[in-house]
Protein backbone atom coordinates (compact mmCIF):
# COMPACT_ATOMS: atom_id res chain seq x y z
CA UNK A 1 0.00 0.00 0.00
CA UNK A 2 2.93 2.41 0.56
CA UNK A 3 4.46 1.47 -2.49
CA UNK A 4 1.21 2.20 -4.16
CA UNK A 5 1.26 6.05 -2.59
CA UNK A 6 4.90 6.82 -3.41
CA UNK A 7 3.98 5.71 -7.03
CA UNK A 8 0.74 7.57 -6.95
CA UNK A 9 2.56 10.38 -6.04
CA UNK A 10 5.50 9.76 -8.77
CA UNK A 11 2.55 10.17 -11.48
CA UNK A 12 1.25 12.90 -9.92
CA UNK A 13 4.64 14.73 -10.03
CA UNK A 14 5.29 13.53 -13.84
CA UNK A 15 1.71 14.43 -14.79
CA UNK A 16 1.90 18.21 -13.46
CA UNK A 17 5.40 18.44 -15.12
CA UNK A 18 4.40 17.21 -18.85
CA UNK A 19 1.27 19.17 -18.50
CA UNK A 20 2.95 22.35 -17.81
CA UNK A 21 5.56 20.98 -20.71
CA UNK A 22 2.69 20.96 -22.80
CA UNK A 23 0.72 24.11 -21.63
CA UNK A 24 4.25 25.99 -22.14
CA UNK A 25 4.19 24.55 -26.11
CA UNK A 26 0.38 25.69 -26.62
CA UNK A 27 0.44 29.01 -24.47
CA UNK A 28 2.85 30.38 -27.95
CA UNK A 29 -0.13 29.37 -30.70
CA UNK A 30 -2.29 32.20 -30.32
CA UNK A 31 0.50 34.46 -29.89
CA UNK A 32 2.29 34.00 -33.31
CA UNK A 33 0.23 36.73 -35.01
CA UNK A 34 1.03 39.34 -32.75
CA UNK A 35 4.18 38.67 -33.05
CA UNK A 36 4.83 39.32 -37.16
CA UNK A 37 1.62 40.66 -38.37
CA UNK A 38 2.03 44.55 -39.03
CA UNK A 39 0.00 46.30 -37.16
CA UNK A 40 0.84 44.26 -34.19
CA UNK A 41 1.85 46.55 -31.31
CA UNK A 42 3.58 43.09 -30.16
CA UNK A 43 5.61 42.71 -33.19
CA UNK A 44 9.01 41.60 -33.13
CA UNK A 45 10.20 41.63 -37.03
CA UNK A 46 11.78 44.86 -37.69
CA UNK A 47 9.90 47.86 -38.90
CA UNK A 48 9.73 47.62 -42.33
CA UNK A 49 9.74 43.64 -42.76
CA UNK A 50 6.84 42.26 -45.21
CA UNK A 51 4.59 38.99 -45.09
CA UNK A 52 7.87 37.20 -46.45
CA UNK A 53 10.75 37.95 -44.18
CA UNK A 54 8.09 37.96 -41.37
CA UNK A 55 7.02 34.27 -42.16
CA UNK A 56 10.60 32.96 -42.49
CA UNK A 57 11.30 34.60 -39.03
CA UNK A 58 7.99 32.43 -37.82
CA UNK A 59 9.77 29.46 -39.04
CA UNK A 60 13.07 29.72 -37.44
CA UNK A 61 11.16 30.47 -34.31
CA UNK A 62 9.21 27.60 -34.56
CA UNK A 63 12.46 25.64 -35.99
CA UNK A 64 14.62 26.41 -33.31
CA UNK A 65 12.80 24.80 -30.69
CA UNK A 66 12.79 21.57 -32.29
CA UNK A 67 15.81 21.28 -33.76
CA UNK A 68 17.59 21.86 -30.71
CA UNK A 69 15.23 19.21 -29.16
CA UNK A 70 15.84 16.14 -31.34
CA UNK A 71 19.65 16.79 -30.89
CA UNK A 72 19.52 17.09 -27.30
CA UNK A 73 16.35 14.89 -26.34
CA UNK A 74 17.97 11.52 -26.88
CA UNK A 75 21.17 12.88 -24.80
CA UNK A 76 19.27 14.21 -21.84
CA UNK A 77 17.59 10.38 -21.93
CA UNK A 78 21.11 8.83 -21.53
CA UNK A 79 22.77 11.05 -18.99
CA UNK A 80 19.45 10.15 -16.91
CA UNK A 81 20.53 6.32 -17.68
CA UNK A 82 23.69 7.28 -16.44
CA UNK A 83 23.35 10.23 -13.30
CA UNK A 84 19.55 9.72 -12.39
CA UNK A 85 16.09 10.84 -13.60
CA UNK A 86 15.59 13.32 -10.69
CA UNK A 87 18.68 15.26 -11.20
CA UNK A 88 18.38 15.43 -14.73
CA UNK A 89 14.06 16.13 -14.92
CA UNK A 90 15.40 18.56 -12.19
CA UNK A 91 17.68 20.28 -14.98
CA UNK A 92 15.14 20.24 -17.59
CA UNK A 93 12.69 22.31 -15.37
CA UNK A 94 15.11 24.67 -14.64
CA UNK A 95 15.88 25.15 -18.34
CA UNK A 96 12.05 26.09 -19.02
CA UNK A 97 12.08 28.45 -16.04
CA UNK A 98 15.15 30.17 -17.42
CA UNK A 99 14.46 30.02 -20.91
CA UNK A 100 10.69 31.41 -20.68
CA UNK A 101 12.08 34.09 -18.51
CA UNK A 102 14.75 35.03 -21.00
CA UNK A 103 11.42 35.14 -23.91
CA UNK A 104 9.30 36.60 -21.72
CA UNK A 105 12.22 39.88 -21.68
CA UNK A 106 12.83 39.48 -24.91
CA UNK A 107 9.41 40.38 -26.20
CA UNK A 108 9.46 42.96 -23.79
CA UNK A 109 12.35 44.25 -25.37
CA UNK A 110 11.54 43.27 -28.78
CA UNK A 111 15.41 41.83 -28.61
CA UNK A 112 15.43 38.91 -31.94
CA UNK A 113 18.81 37.57 -30.16
CA UNK A 114 17.33 36.88 -26.76
CA UNK A 115 14.35 35.72 -28.08
CA UNK A 116 16.30 32.91 -30.23
CA UNK A 117 18.58 32.53 -27.46
CA UNK A 118 15.34 31.33 -24.84
CA UNK A 119 14.31 29.26 -27.34
CA UNK A 120 17.40 27.57 -28.06
CA UNK A 121 17.59 27.03 -24.46
CA UNK A 122 14.07 25.69 -24.21
CA UNK A 123 14.71 23.12 -26.82
CA UNK A 124 18.28 22.57 -25.10
CA UNK A 125 16.61 21.57 -21.85
CA UNK A 126 13.34 19.74 -22.65
CA UNK A 127 13.50 16.66 -22.14
CA UNK A 128 11.06 16.27 -19.97
CA UNK A 129 9.38 13.44 -21.76
CA UNK A 130 11.85 11.27 -22.38
CA UNK A 131 12.82 11.32 -18.57
CA UNK A 132 9.51 11.01 -17.51
CA UNK A 133 8.69 7.86 -19.70
CA UNK A 134 11.75 6.62 -18.35
CA UNK A 135 10.44 7.12 -14.80
CA UNK A 136 7.34 5.76 -15.37
CA UNK A 137 8.77 2.60 -16.82
CA UNK A 138 10.88 2.35 -13.87
CA UNK A 139 8.25 2.11 -11.49
CA UNK A 140 5.32 0.10 -13.72
CA UNK A 141 4.67 -3.31 -13.42
CA UNK A 142 3.50 -4.74 -16.84
CA UNK A 143 0.02 -5.01 -15.81
CA UNK A 144 -0.20 -0.94 -14.81
CA UNK A 145 2.18 -0.07 -18.09
CA UNK A 146 -0.46 1.21 -20.40
CA UNK A 147 -2.56 2.73 -17.59
CA UNK A 148 0.70 4.81 -16.21
CA UNK A 149 1.62 6.01 -19.96
CA UNK A 150 -2.49 6.93 -20.35
CA UNK A 151 -1.64 9.39 -17.74
CA UNK A 152 1.95 11.13 -19.85
CA UNK A 153 -1.46 11.46 -22.81
CA UNK A 154 -3.41 12.64 -20.89
CA UNK A 155 -1.43 15.71 -19.45
CA UNK A 156 -0.84 15.84 -23.55
CA UNK A 157 -4.14 16.54 -23.59
CA UNK A 158 -4.96 18.65 -21.25
CA UNK A 159 -1.94 21.17 -21.99
CA UNK A 160 -2.94 21.49 -25.11
CA UNK A 161 -6.45 22.62 -24.39
CA UNK A 162 -5.04 24.98 -21.79
CA UNK A 163 -2.40 26.51 -23.28
CA UNK A 164 -3.79 28.50 -25.67
CA UNK A 165 -6.46 29.97 -23.66
CA UNK A 166 -3.89 30.49 -21.11
CA UNK A 167 -1.98 32.07 -24.07
CA UNK A 168 -4.57 34.21 -25.06
CA UNK A 169 -6.16 35.19 -21.98
CA UNK A 170 -2.62 36.68 -20.02
CA UNK A 171 -1.48 38.24 -23.26
CA UNK A 172 -5.20 40.40 -23.08
CA UNK A 173 -5.12 43.88 -21.66
CA UNK A 174 -8.27 44.04 -22.03
CA UNK A 175 -9.00 42.04 -19.00
CA UNK A 176 -6.35 43.65 -16.65
CA UNK A 177 -4.28 46.50 -18.05
CA UNK A 178 -0.97 45.25 -17.27
CA UNK A 179 -1.18 42.34 -19.34
CA UNK A 180 0.89 41.81 -22.42
CA UNK A 181 2.20 39.06 -25.01
CA UNK A 182 5.07 38.65 -22.56
CA UNK A 183 2.70 37.80 -19.33
CA UNK A 184 2.28 34.18 -20.10
CA UNK A 185 5.56 33.28 -20.69
CA UNK A 186 6.82 34.95 -17.41
CA UNK A 187 4.01 32.90 -15.55
CA UNK A 188 5.47 30.01 -17.19
CA UNK A 189 8.08 30.68 -15.55
CA UNK A 190 6.42 31.29 -11.97
CA UNK A 191 4.45 27.92 -12.59
CA UNK A 192 7.77 26.40 -13.61
CA UNK A 193 9.37 27.13 -10.04
CA UNK A 194 6.37 25.55 -8.19
CA UNK A 195 7.02 22.26 -10.67
CA UNK A 196 11.00 22.28 -9.87
CA UNK A 197 9.76 22.50 -5.95
CA UNK A 198 7.78 19.51 -6.48
CA UNK A 199 10.08 17.46 -8.50
CA UNK A 200 13.07 18.61 -5.84
CA UNK A 201 10.75 17.68 -3.00
CA UNK A 202 8.38 14.77 -4.09
CA UNK A 203 10.35 12.67 -6.57
CA UNK A 204 12.06 10.28 -5.38
CA UNK A 205 15.37 8.96 -7.63
CA UNK A 206 13.56 5.81 -9.68
CA UNK A 207 16.52 4.38 -11.54
CA UNK A 208 17.89 1.73 -9.92
CA UNK A 209 20.60 0.92 -12.51
CA UNK A 210 22.74 3.33 -13.45
CA UNK A 211 24.16 3.06 -17.05
CA UNK A 212 27.95 3.17 -17.48
CA UNK A 213 27.85 3.64 -21.06
CA UNK A 214 29.91 6.95 -22.38
CA UNK A 215 27.62 9.31 -23.82
CA UNK A 216 26.64 9.03 -27.45
CA UNK A 217 26.32 13.17 -29.07
CA UNK A 218 25.29 11.75 -32.32
CA UNK A 219 22.18 9.46 -30.83
CA UNK A 220 19.70 11.53 -32.19
CA UNK A 221 20.85 10.83 -35.76
CA UNK A 222 21.79 7.03 -34.90
CA UNK A 223 17.94 6.50 -33.78
CA UNK A 224 17.10 8.10 -37.19
CA UNK A 225 19.42 5.57 -39.28
CA UNK A 226 18.38 2.75 -36.92
CA UNK A 227 14.48 3.28 -36.93
CA UNK A 228 15.24 2.03 -41.06
CA UNK A 229 16.95 -1.34 -39.37
CA UNK A 230 14.17 -2.01 -37.33
CA UNK A 231 11.49 -4.48 -38.71
CA UNK A 232 8.39 -2.77 -38.11
CA UNK A 233 9.09 0.85 -37.62
CA UNK A 234 10.78 1.40 -40.36
CA UNK A 235 7.51 0.52 -42.19
CA UNK A 236 6.03 3.30 -40.20
CA UNK A 237 8.83 5.92 -39.79
CA UNK A 238 7.75 7.85 -42.61
CA UNK A 239 4.09 8.02 -42.13
CA UNK A 240 4.96 8.92 -38.63
CA UNK A 241 6.99 12.19 -39.99
CA UNK A 242 5.07 13.31 -42.49
CA UNK A 243 1.47 12.94 -40.66
CA UNK A 244 2.77 14.98 -38.10
CA UNK A 245 5.08 17.68 -40.47
CA UNK A 246 1.35 18.16 -41.98
CA UNK A 247 -0.14 18.62 -38.44
CA UNK A 248 2.92 20.58 -36.90
CA UNK A 249 2.33 22.94 -40.16
CA UNK A 250 -1.38 23.45 -39.16
CA UNK A 251 -0.57 24.61 -35.46
CA UNK A 252 2.38 26.77 -36.69
CA UNK A 253 0.31 28.68 -39.04
CA UNK A 254 -3.21 28.57 -38.41
CA UNK A 255 -3.45 31.09 -35.80
CA UNK A 256 -2.29 33.88 -38.59
CA UNK A 257 -4.71 32.29 -40.76
CA UNK A 258 -7.43 32.98 -38.99
CA UNK A 259 -6.45 36.86 -37.91
CA UNK A 260 -5.87 37.32 -41.37
CA UNK A 261 -8.16 35.85 -43.06
CA UNK A 262 -11.10 35.93 -40.26
CA UNK A 263 -9.91 38.68 -38.35
CA UNK A 264 -9.90 36.58 -34.91
CA UNK A 265 -8.17 38.20 -31.78
CA UNK A 266 -5.43 36.38 -29.69
CA UNK A 267 -8.30 35.44 -27.40
CA UNK A 268 -10.59 33.72 -29.83
CA UNK A 269 -7.59 32.05 -31.83
CA UNK A 270 -7.14 30.79 -28.11
CA UNK A 271 -10.72 29.61 -27.75
CA UNK A 272 -10.33 28.04 -31.23
CA UNK A 273 -7.67 25.89 -30.53
CA UNK A 274 -8.67 25.27 -26.68
CA UNK A 275 -11.96 23.80 -28.71
CA UNK A 276 -9.72 21.43 -31.16
CA UNK A 277 -8.08 20.48 -27.94
CA UNK A 278 -11.14 19.56 -25.91
CA UNK A 279 -12.59 18.07 -28.98
CA UNK A 280 -9.19 15.33 -29.60
CA UNK A 281 -9.23 14.63 -25.81
CA UNK A 282 -13.19 13.15 -26.04
CA UNK A 283 -12.26 11.62 -29.25
CA UNK A 284 -9.43 10.07 -27.40
CA UNK A 285 -11.57 8.76 -24.40
CA UNK A 286 -14.57 7.69 -25.66
CA UNK A 287 -14.17 7.29 -29.62
CA UNK A 288 -10.63 5.47 -30.04
CA UNK A 289 -12.24 2.90 -27.36
CA UNK A 290 -14.86 1.94 -29.21
CA UNK A 291 -13.62 1.74 -32.52
CA UNK A 292 -10.67 -0.25 -31.08
CA UNK A 293 -12.93 -3.10 -29.69
CA UNK A 294 -14.45 -3.51 -33.41
CA UNK A 295 -11.90 -2.31 -36.20
CA UNK A 296 -8.41 -3.17 -36.28
CA UNK A 297 -5.73 -0.24 -36.05
CA UNK A 298 -3.95 -0.76 -39.55
CA UNK A 299 -7.83 -0.59 -40.80
CA UNK A 300 -8.26 2.60 -38.97
CA UNK A 301 -5.45 4.22 -40.00
CA UNK A 302 -5.74 3.73 -43.57
CA UNK A 303 -8.84 6.23 -43.45
CA UNK A 304 -8.09 8.43 -40.07
CA UNK A 305 -4.73 9.68 -42.07
CA UNK A 306 -6.68 10.50 -45.06
CA UNK A 307 -9.28 12.02 -43.81
CA UNK A 308 -6.98 14.15 -41.12
CA UNK A 309 -5.43 16.00 -44.46
CA UNK A 310 -8.60 16.72 -46.18
CA UNK A 311 -10.07 18.03 -42.66
CA UNK A 312 -6.99 20.55 -43.11
CA UNK A 313 -7.56 21.09 -46.72
CA UNK A 314 -10.95 21.70 -46.04
CA UNK A 315 -9.88 25.07 -44.43
CA UNK A 316 -8.44 26.88 -47.09
CA UNK A 317 -11.55 26.36 -49.30
CA UNK A 318 -13.67 28.27 -46.37
CA UNK A 319 -14.34 32.10 -47.02
CA UNK A 320 -14.70 34.53 -44.78
CA UNK A 321 -18.67 34.59 -45.48
CA UNK A 322 -19.45 30.93 -44.26
CA UNK A 323 -17.18 31.48 -41.19
CA UNK A 324 -18.77 28.90 -39.20
CA UNK A 325 -17.81 26.40 -40.88
CA UNK A 326 -14.71 26.36 -39.50
CA UNK A 327 -16.38 25.18 -36.06
CA UNK A 328 -18.24 22.16 -37.73
CA UNK A 329 -15.06 20.95 -38.95
CA UNK A 330 -13.71 20.88 -35.97
CA UNK A 331 -15.15 17.44 -34.85
CA UNK A 332 -13.70 15.55 -37.81
CA UNK A 333 -10.39 17.02 -37.29
CA UNK A 334 -10.06 16.30 -33.66
CA UNK A 335 -11.54 12.44 -34.43
CA UNK A 336 -9.19 11.88 -37.25
CA UNK A 337 -6.06 13.15 -35.58
CA UNK A 338 -6.79 11.50 -32.49
CA UNK A 339 -7.13 8.21 -34.15
CA UNK A 340 -4.32 8.39 -36.28
CA UNK A 341 -1.93 9.68 -33.35
CA UNK A 342 -3.33 6.59 -30.85
CA UNK A 343 -3.47 4.02 -33.74
CA UNK A 344 0.01 4.85 -34.70
CA UNK A 345 1.48 4.36 -31.20
CA UNK A 346 -0.08 1.36 -30.92
CA UNK A 347 0.59 -0.52 -34.21
CA UNK A 348 3.84 0.97 -33.49
CA UNK A 349 4.32 -1.15 -30.49
CA UNK A 350 2.57 -4.10 -31.80
CA UNK A 351 5.08 -4.66 -34.29
CA UNK A 352 8.08 -4.08 -32.75
CA UNK A 353 9.99 -6.10 -31.07
CA UNK A 354 9.60 -5.59 -27.44
CA UNK A 355 13.58 -5.63 -26.47
CA UNK A 356 13.21 -2.46 -28.78
CA UNK A 357 10.74 -0.62 -26.71
CA UNK A 358 12.81 1.87 -25.22
CA UNK A 359 14.52 2.84 -28.55
CA UNK A 360 11.21 3.06 -30.43
CA UNK A 361 10.46 5.68 -27.54
CA UNK A 362 13.28 8.02 -28.56
CA UNK A 363 12.90 7.33 -32.41
CA UNK A 364 9.05 8.72 -31.99
CA UNK A 365 10.16 11.75 -30.32
CA UNK A 366 12.90 12.41 -33.05
CA UNK A 367 10.62 12.07 -35.69
CA UNK A 368 8.57 14.06 -34.29
CA UNK A 369 10.50 17.12 -33.37
CA UNK A 370 11.84 16.92 -36.81
CA UNK A 371 8.67 17.03 -38.41
CA UNK A 372 7.91 20.20 -36.09
CA UNK A 373 10.88 21.79 -37.64
CA UNK A 374 11.93 20.48 -41.04
CA UNK A 375 8.83 21.47 -42.68
CA UNK A 376 7.88 24.71 -40.77
CA UNK A 377 11.08 26.28 -42.05
CA UNK A 378 10.89 24.77 -45.60
CA UNK A 379 7.54 26.20 -46.17
CA UNK A 380 7.98 29.61 -44.38
CA UNK A 381 10.52 30.39 -47.17
CA UNK A 382 8.46 28.10 -50.18
CA UNK A 383 5.14 30.47 -48.95
CA UNK A 384 6.60 33.60 -49.65
CA UNK A 385 4.11 35.61 -46.88
CA UNK A 386 1.19 33.47 -48.22
CA UNK A 387 0.28 31.62 -45.10
CA UNK A 388 -2.79 30.09 -46.78
CA UNK A 389 -0.24 27.57 -48.79
CA UNK A 390 0.35 26.18 -45.70
CA UNK A 391 -3.27 24.69 -45.44
CA UNK A 392 -2.41 23.26 -48.80
CA UNK A 393 1.45 21.71 -48.13
CA UNK A 394 0.23 20.61 -44.63
CA UNK A 395 -3.27 18.41 -45.74
CA UNK A 396 -0.51 17.32 -49.31
CA UNK A 397 1.90 15.82 -46.21
CA UNK A 398 -0.73 14.37 -44.70
CA UNK A 399 -2.64 13.13 -47.11
CA UNK A 400 0.80 11.17 -49.32
CA UNK A 401 1.20 9.87 -45.39
CA UNK A 402 -2.17 8.11 -45.59
CA UNK A 403 -1.53 6.99 -48.91
CA UNK A 404 1.91 5.42 -48.26
CA UNK A 405 0.36 3.49 -45.55
CA UNK A 406 -2.31 2.53 -47.31
CA UNK A 407 -0.40 0.59 -50.36
CA UNK A 408 3.38 0.28 -48.18
CA UNK A 409 2.32 -1.16 -45.02
CA UNK A 410 1.12 -4.68 -45.39
CA UNK A 411 -0.14 -6.32 -42.30
CA UNK A 412 0.25 -10.15 -43.57
CA UNK A 413 3.52 -9.02 -43.19
CA UNK A 414 3.24 -9.68 -39.55
CA UNK A 415 0.72 -12.41 -38.89
CA UNK A 416 0.61 -11.76 -34.90
CA UNK A 417 -1.23 -8.24 -36.00
CA UNK A 418 -4.65 -10.46 -36.40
Amino acid sequence: MIKDKSNNRILLVVFITIFLDMLSFGVLIPLYPSLILPNSPFRISPVGWGYEKSTILLGWLTSIFALTQFFSNPILGQLADKFGRKRIMMVSVLGTIIGFFLFAIGLELKNLFLIFFARFLVGATSGNLTVSQAIVSDISKIKDRAKNYGIIGAAFGMGFIFGPIVGGKLSDHHLFYLFDVSTPFFFISIMGIINLISVFLFLPETNKHYSKKSIVLTKSFYNIYHSFKIEGVKKIAPILFLFNSGFSLFTSFFGIILANKYHFTSIKIANYFGLIGIAIVLSQIFMVRIISLKVKDYNVLRFSIIMNGLTILCYYFIPYSQIKLIYWIIPLLALSNALSNIFLSVLISRITDKKYSGEVFGISTGLKSLAMALPTLISSYLVVGNYYLTLLIGSTLTIISGVIFWFYFNPNEFKHLD
